[in-house]
């Protein structure tokens, strides 16, 4: 009978260590082979059921009885986290469920502002923006605001350019708020920091003014130039006449060339008709163009006018932009341009009357 017992005994201690090996080797053997590992995305409200079958059905984990038991025995069957994972080479069936309970290892992807863009440029890139949540098609741009900020802000210029990392799932509102919030931390950061010198009275101006510096300057060192031009203008209750306000004031309307008939449309944001800054931003404008507009060249120019390579010819008094004007059609030869010019023209003529006067008759 005893013998009988620890028959029966070593059996089941064998049959024990037999189990625990198989469930160690199931547990703890590599299950992700790919080089390079791979991805795997949980839905929104997977239960771990359904998670566990996805990973059955596309081979990553052969028993998923065994790892269901494994979930609920640890206690964290109902603590799952949606998104897309990436599983290393060489994770095991423990580290993988690991990360599904911790969140950790998630995929992400970008999204990126460009400098100048308008708030509708931001809207249809976002739309096409893949592995986000849409949530926001169907509201207006005062909505959009609304729901971003709480308020209902001016949404143009109110988006940092940058590049903005998410999870796959996120809203895109989360996005949007990311962008949202890093413009007012940085503008908040400039405006302590500005020249106490420019005639900004309050943050929204300097940020309409960037907007204004980042459609005009194409190279960073003019920034800063272009920036005092705008405030020389200002101080001296001039139109700013910025080509840029214009075609944003046309909308839809601009066809790709300005017009003279354009130069008049009327609206608070054309430049050529209406004095002072714009009512608000054109652009989402740069930090590079923001803080151009906080610290301006100290210059003398009012004019300027841009070269065929996106650089401008700054002038001091209207007759030298005339003649800027005309150079700047004739990149090739300026000096040419220059004796060509109407003014030059003129003073040649009087230099030649005075010296070959008209005998009299």
């Amino acid at each position: 009978m005893i013998n009988k017992l620890n028959k029966y005994s070593l059996t089941s201690i064998i049959l024990l260590c037999c189990i625990a090996t198989y469930l160690m080797y199931f547990l703890f053997y590599p299950v992700v082979n790919e080089p390079g590992g791979r991805t795997f995305e949980i839905k929104k409200g997977s239960s771990i059921g359904t998670v566990v079958k996805e990973l059955h059905k596309e081979k990553i984990i052969s028993h998923p009885l065994l790892a269901n038991l494994f979930v609920h025995f640890l206690g964290s069957a109902n603590n799952i986290k949606a998104g897309e994972y990436y599983f290393a080479e060489g994770t095991n069936v423990v580290g993988l469920l690991s990360q599904i309970h911790q969140g950790k290892g998630l995929v992400h992807h970008s999204f990126a502002i460009i400098p100048g863009w308008t708030f509708k440029d931001v809207r249809n890139a976002i739309a096409k923006t893949p592995k986000l949540e849409h949530t926001i098609d169907g509201l207006s741009d005062k909505e959009l605001m609304q729901k971003i900020s709480g308020t209902n802000k001016n949404f143009e210029g109110s988006f940092l350019p940058d590049t903005y990392n998410y999870a796959t799932g996120v809203s895109d509102i989360v996005v949007l708020k990311n962008a949202y919030y890093a413009m007012q931390k940085e503008l908040e950061k400039q405006w302590d920091l500005r020249d106490k010198s420019t005639p900004y009275d309050k943050p929204e101006e300097a940020i309409i003014a960037a907007s204004l510096i980042e459609k005009e300057a194409y190279f960073d060192d003019e920034r800063p130039v272009i920036s005092g031009v705008i405030i020389n203008r200002l101080q001296k209750n001039m139109l700013l006449q910025l080509d840029a306000t214009v075609i944003f004031s046309l909308g839809d309307k601009y066809k790709g060339k300005l017009t003279r008939k354009n130069m008049s449309f009327d609206s608070p944001y054309n430049t050529y008709v209406y004095k002072g800054l714009p009512p608000g931003p054109i652009a989402m404008p740069s930090l590079k163009s923001i803080k151009a507009a906080l610290h301006p060249k100290d210059t003398s120019y009012i004019f300027y006018v841009a070269r065929n390579d996106g650089s401008h010819r700054f002038s001091e008094t209207y007759v030298q932009h005339k003649i800027a004007i005309t150079a700047s059609y004739n990149p090739y030869n300026d000096m040419h341009s220059f004796f060509n010019t109407e003014l030059v023209k003129y003073y040649f003529l009087r230099l030649y009357v005075l010296h070959h006067p008209v005998a009299s008759p």
